[in-house]
């Protein structure tokens, strides 16, 4: 009943900013400038991550084993999947604005890979290319693993390459990240 009423609000959210084409970006900067401790930026961070994954995690392989993958029900949930993405991602791109990279010492693990996770669930290049310098600075300060560095920079290079990266075995994992950047021209 809670994933329900869980998801019949989150529906309702969407089409809202749905009807309205597009979200109200002076609302989301006025939340973010009341964001002021440590405390309160976490929360934010984490309250993305676990909208992010909730929808994600509850409903995505439900629909698809119950539905099919090119069912209604599928093509409405990824509907409301990108919905999501897109306020997330711009929730996500006004924060890192105004208040930068977290750390993880400071903000705890799922507050700091929720910037990371939106951007990395990004389709488009450029807004995933937006924010490297950032993401690169988190994991050259060990904010950000190797694994999930690797993976939204191999991910960039399939969308734009069509195929996956791929590098000999006697490469370190900083010299794979090294030998991507220089594939993605970064």
């Amino acid at each position: 009943m809670k994933n329900i009423i869980s998801l019949i609000f989150i529906t309702f959210l969407l089409n809202c900013c749905a009807q309205k084409n597009e979200f109200d970006i002076k609302e989301i900067d006025a939340t973010i400038a009341t964001l002021e401790t440590i405390d309160s930026k976490k929360a934010y961070l984490d309250n993305i991550s676990k909208e992010d994954q909730k929808l994600r995690k509850d409903q995505g392989s439900k629909i698809i084993i119950e539905f099919g993958d090119n069912s209604n029900e599928h093509i409405e949930f990824m509907k409301r999947l990108n919905q999501l993405d897109s306020l997330n991602y711009l929730k996500v791109d006004r924060y890192l604005l105004k208040h930068g990279y977290p750390n993880k010492m400071e903000y705890g693990q799922e507050a700091c890979i929720a910037p990371w996770m939106v951007i990395h669930h990004s389709n488009s290049i450029e807004k995933r290319n937006k924010h490297f310098d950032l993401l690169y600075s988190a994991y050259k300060d060990e904010d950000l693993d190797y694994n999930a560095f690797s993976l939204y920079l191999g991910r960039t290079y399939k969308m734009i390459f069509n195929q996956r990266f791929r590098t000999n075995g006697n490469r370190t994992q900083n010299e794979e990240i090294d030998d991507l950047i220089k594939e993605l021209g970064l």
